[in-house]
């Protein structure tokens, strides 16, 4: 009975020995496990960090990305604008250039019609002159001829209602005077000193110009 009781207790003690020894085990697996899920976990952790720090990386790249198309964008407007700037500024230079090669046409020709107004101006002068030399010439002639008359010339006293036309006719008209109107009113104007030969005075005593 004796020996069956140790065999019992130590049969108990060996199964419970197994059992701690087992549960031990156990216990050291569930603590690595513990470990390793831990592990993993701040693994997992970390990785999530990464993600998301990639994932905003991205988001980053994509701003930067959306950024620079819009630059580029603006820079293609700006580029596009700054032609159009350009083939203005070629057209209005163009022009202004047609405008200039217009101004100096015209100034040219302007020159070309005061140097031909000149030589007319020019001419005109030479005509006016020759015309005044004429003239002066012809005066001189009638003086002359009024004055050489005049040595041998007559008196005549105004009465009323004479005229020098009337003087004239009275004395023979050309026939007797060799002179025609014009040469005798000339002549009698200049042998009297008259301005106006239309106004002479009753009781005037007027020198009739001889024959010639």
């Amino acid at each position: 009975m004796t020996v069956k009781k140790i065999l019992v207790g130590v049969g108990v003690l060996l199964v419970v020995a197994s059992f701690v020894y087992f549960f031990s085990n156990v216990w050291v697996d569930i603590q690595e496990l513990k470990r390793d899920l831990a592990t993993a976990q701040a693994a997992v952790i970390v990785a999530q960090t990464s993600v998301d720090n990639a994932q905003i990386s991205a988001n980053e790249a994509k701003t930067m990305a959306v950024v620079a198309q819009t630059s580029a964008d603006n820079a293609q407007i700006s580029a596009n604008e700054a032609r159009t700037w350009t083939a203005e500024a070629k057209d209005m230079a163009n022009e202004a250039r047609g405008l200039a090669n217009e101004a100096q046409t015209m100034a040219d020709n302007a020159q070309i019609s005061a140097n031909e107004g000149k030589a007319m101006a020019n001419e005109a002068q030479v005509s006016a002159n020759t015309a005044q030399a004429t003239a002066d010439a012809a005066m001189a002639a009638i003086v002359a001829e009024a004055e050489a008359q005049a040595t041998a010339s007559s008196n005549h006293i105004v009465i009323a209602g004479d005229t020098i036309w009337d003087i004239w006719e009275s004395l023979g008209g050309e026939t007797e005077t060799g002179m025609n109107w014009a040469q005798f009113r000339a002549a009698t104007a200049v042998a009297n000193e008259l301005a106006d030969p239309g106004l002479i005075l009753v009781g005037q005593v007027l020198v009739i110009p001889a024959m010639p």
